[in-house]
């Protein structure tokens, strides 16, 4: 069987690579080669093996090529970059120029987002794409792809964190990739492992460690601030998070690029988050006003689309339904703008939930429906599982108990795999749920008390208080008032804490309702 030139072509780009890469680094080869990935690179450095892998994309030309003003011009199918643009891990795509003998590269999920979504908003929709690599990009050194794995996971844990965290904190880590200090980078980057652990006391003691031994800047200083106030914020510890917040701010007036207004207006999202979960909806607003002026002052306007969305959250918290079904479609428009299919799909998911809200449980079921589908084309797991349980809920709405239960559980299950576990908490309490309505309170105990382990696990105490509160309601149920009052309470203690006032009215009057049963019983 002879082989062709692309075929023999793509072994001497992989020797060339090889050769080019330090020989302590870990190569292997064929890593994902179905969706793209050629070749996983691990990074060792003076004998010891680090945990940044990168994976790798590589393209080869035999034509002479040199670098346009605008760069070097390939063209990519739109199926690998849309995978790229969902991996958990930094994936490079190298180009060989053979006749020259050099190596240009791009960190593709940062290109994705900061150029070809901007230039070109409906790249998704085509087959191909045109991918160009800028002039400024050749890999002189392989060890320049050290930086690139750092830069990488920076980027990628951000990312990963928002995506975890849905519509919870915002990041803003400018500033810190680019430090000349390697040991605060260092520190910086394993505090941010620690938050998308989930283990947010571990990530507050790094983060203050990095402060503490390390010589940072005004900017860095914020990032650290900013990123430590939502650890505090992820656990309910809201009071710190408004002191780290509070700090960032007076550190933010002294920066003035534009950079820092991305910080501001990611700042004031996450204390309008504060103030909205305390049910001080006005103070909310406000911020999210402001960041929304920011946002459009320096036309970032994925950062505007999510600012956007948090509007339509706090008025759907407020009730204001009307209100927000018009911020949240008018999040839909910016994203279908800027050709963001996810953001779109998450729009009418959302906007699905305010149709549920108000008793239009057809319409909303379409929506949940056409995000379903979305997700699916994306092969974006997180976004079908959450479509998948919101189906599930309007078929307990709907009284069809028996399809909800597997819409609850297909749900659960993708959340299981991909390791969402906040997701995997609501699920398990929308089971528990389904199995209140049919009677079997054993079971339905089980999933109560799986949610409520999970939810305390994590630090989301809002989740910790309903999990108590379904449990308490259960054990009235059983005619067992003490365990009913004390879950109770419990339940009434946390959503006093973090300030959630609906919350609260509800635990006030269910504990009512649970000794007026109970002494009625008694005096029979």
């Amino acid at each position: 069987m002879k082989r062709t030139r692309e075929q023999i072509l793509e072994d001497e780009s992989r020797q060339a690579l090889r050769q080019f890469l330090p020989l302590e680094w870990i190569v292997t080869d064929k890593f994902d080669h179905d969706h793209g990935i050629d070749i996983g690179v691990q990074i060792v450095k003076n004998g010891e093996i680090t945990n940044k892998v990168l994976w790798i994309q590589l393209k080869a030309t035999r034509k002479e090529k040199s670098p346009s003003p605008k760069g070097i011009c390939y063209q990519m199918k739109t199926k690998h970059l849309r995978y790229y643009e969902e991996c958990r891990l930094p994936v490079v795509i190298i180009f060989w120029i053979q006749p020259a003998q050099k190596f240009y590269y791009l960190f593709v999920q940062k290109y994705i987002k900061e150029n070809l979504s901007y230039i070109k908003p409906t790249w998704r929709k085509q087959k191909s794409v045109t991918i160009v690599f800028p002039a400024d990009t050749e890999l002189k050194d392989a060890r320049e792809l050290d930086c690139v794995a750092t830069d990488g996971y920076f980027y990628v844990i951000e990312n990963e964190l928002r995506r975890k965290s849905g519509l919870g904190p915002f990041y803003w880590i400018d500033g810190i990739p680019q430090s000349d200090d390697a040991e605060l980078k260092e520190r910086f980057l394993k505090a941010m492992r620690h938050l998308c652990d989930e283990d947010y006391t571990a990530a507050i003691k790094d983060f203050k460690d990095a402060m503490k031994y390390c010589a940072i800047s005004p900017r860095e200083k914020t990032a650290m601030l900013i990123s430590m106030g939502t650890a505090y914020s992820t656990l309910g510890q809201y009071n710190k998070a408004m002191e780290n917040y509070r700090v960032a701010v007076k550190l933010l007036r002294k920066l003035e690029d534009a950079d820092a207004l991305v910080g501001k207006a990611s700042l004031l999202n996450n204390i309008a988050r504060v103030y909205a979960i305390r049910g001080q909806f006005d103070k909310a607003l406000r911020c999210l006003e402001d960041s929304l002026s920011i946002t459009r002052k320096i036309d970032d306007r994925r950062g505007e689309a999510l600012t956007l969305l948090n509007i339509g959250h706090v008025n759907k918290l407020k009730s204001e339904l009307n209100v927000a079904r018009k911020y949240y479609s008018k999040a839909y428009h910016m994203f279908e703008r800027i050709g963001d299919t996810k953001g779109v799909a998450m729009q009418l998911m959302h906007i699905g939930l305010i149709y549920m809200n108000a008793g239009h449980e057809d319409q909303a079921l379409k929506n949940f429906q056409s995000t379903l589908r979305t997700a699916r084309i994306l092969e974006n797991t997180e976004l079908e599982a959450a479509a998948l349980g919101n189906i599930g809920l309007i078929h307990h709405h709907k009284g069809k108990i028996t399809e909800a239960l597997k819409y609850h559980r297909r749900a659960l299950k993708l959340f299981k795999k991909i390791g969402i576990i906040q997701g995997e908490a609501e699920q398990n309490l929308n089971i528990g749920l389904v199995y209140k309505e049919k009677g079997e309170l054993q079971k339905a105990m089980r999933y109560y008390t799986r949610a409520c382990t999970i939810f305390k696990q994590i630090g989301y105490r809002k989740g910790e208080a309903q999990a108590l509160g379904n449990i308490g309601f259960l054990y009235a149920m059983e005619s067992r008032p003490t365990r009913a009052i004390i879950y109770s309470a419990d339940s009434l203690k946390i959503f006093k804490e973090i300030g959630d006032k609906q919350g609260e009215r509800k635990q006030s009057r269910n504990i009512e309702l649970i000794l007026q049963f109970y002494f009625s019983a008694k005096g029979k």
